[in-house]
């Protein structure tokens, strides 16, 4: 049984906004239903504070907007997901409610076209490169996180 679980999204969300709690939310929720107790961190440094916890007993989930998946196979000695997003419109949505560039309309939909088109597509071939599966939704990653933790 994995003892970790790395959850990595490259949708277009910044830590702390509500992107990240519905996202945390639905997760928790989905780990409660199933019993499954957690650690949820908070991390800045990625991948010197993920391999404090490698002693673990219960899953850790990980939402590391920040590890690119050549760093997570490098570095990283557990298995993991690669969340994208759905659609530009979708991004271009969440840059409007919390946006990172400015807050121009202009700025949030090259802020939304530049993840889609461009960063996107470079995270999903990454991580299918290193192994990871690579889902849109969060929801249809769980059986697969399920796997890794039975």
């Amino acid at each position: 049984m994995a003892k970790h679980l790395i959850i990595a999204s490259y949708d277009g969300i910044n830590t702390g906004n509500y992107g990240d709690s519905l996202i945390w939310h639905g997760t928790k929720t989905l780990l409660n239903s199933l019993n499954i107790s957690e650690n949820y961190v908070e991390i800045s440094s990625p991948l010197e504070e993920i391999n404090k916890y490698s002693d673990e007993e219960r899953p850790v989930i990980f939402e590391c907007v920040n590890i690119l998946p050549h760093l997570a196979k490098r570095d990283l000695n557990f298995p993991g997901v690669v969340l994208t997003g759905v659609s530009f419109q979708e991004t271009f949505e969440r840059n409007k409610k919390d946006p990172r560039w400015g807050n121009t309309i202009v700025l949030q939909e090259l802020e939304a076209k530049t993840f889609f088109e461009i960063e996107r597509p470079r995270y999903k071939s990454e991580a299918e490169k290193y192994g990871y599966p690579v889902f849109e939704k969060a929801d249809d990653a769980i059986d697969t996180c399920l796997k890794f933790l039975s």
